[in-house]
């Protein structure tokens, strides 16, 4: 189904109608650039049941009932939409499921939806333990970090005798493991696999480049930081 919501652009008053192609997330947070100002506009359409609301989360765009829009803008949860543009570049009816359905046919949709609403309720059974057990990791709370994974964790072991060095593996296992949920039985490993092979590669064609790649990305400091920009990223 797809409903339309009509924004006026608080800055230049440029009214946007919003496709919105409603799927099978509560909340999406959805932040389009208004094309005649470049406002940022920033709001999150929430599905509840039958219960469509949009919440917005920035004070240079309102929700309007009535006017001509200017420029139209296609979002959902979970399918590919058109960037924001003017009328004549959408065709009516032609919606982001039509698309993607006829793109990849209808079987492989089918393939596709499953997956994707397998890993909406994985995310909204586990993603707070995953969100928790990594804040208190970047926090560097050892202590409630060993009991937390200790409890997750599929060998049984003694929290309080857990070294920093078996911390960092539980944590690792973990990670990997709620990942690996979201892809394709195996393909995360296949992946795996296929990345330590190169590194072999290099590490024994490229020594000079690969003791280079290790001094000046592999620091604890640098890898640290990549964890935190790929936590934050995946709790967007």
């Amino acid at each position: 189904m797809v409903t339309n919501v009509l924004m006026k652009c608080g800055v230049c008053e440029s009214v946007i109608n919003l496709k919105w192609q409603v799927g099978h997330v509560e909340e999406t947070p959805v932040c389009i650039i208004c094309p005649e100002c470049r406002t940022t506009l920033k709001f999150v359409l929430m599905v509840y049941d039958e219960d469509l609301t949009i919440d917005i989360k920035t004070k240079s765009a309102i929700q309007v009932y009535d006017g001509i829009p200017k420029y139209f803008a296609e979002t959902s949860s979970e399918l590919l939409t058109f960037k924001i543009k003017n009328q004549p570049s959408i065709k009516p009816g032609y919606t982001p499921f039509i698309r993607t359905s006829q793109m990849m046919g209808l079987g492989k949709y089918e393939m596709y939806q499953k997956r994707f609403l397998l890993g909406v309720q994985i995310r909204k059974e586990f993603n707070h333990i995953f969100q928790r057990i990594n804040e208190l990791y970047m926090n560097g709370n050892t202590e409630f970090l060993s009991k937390e994974l200790v409890k997750y964790s599929s060998t049984a072991s003694d929290a309080k005798s857990l070294s920093d060095i078996d911390i960092t593996k539980k944590l690792y296992f973990f990670n990997i493991s709620y990942l690996n949920k979201f892809f394709k039985k195996g393909v995360l490993g296949q992946l795996n696999d296929t990345i330590l092979e190169y590194m072999k590669v290099l590490r024994e064609n490229k020594k000079f480049l690969y003791d280079t790649f290790l001094i000046n990305v592999c620091t604890d400091e640098k890898l640290f930081d990549y964890e935190k920009k790929l936590i934050r990223v995946i709790n967007m």
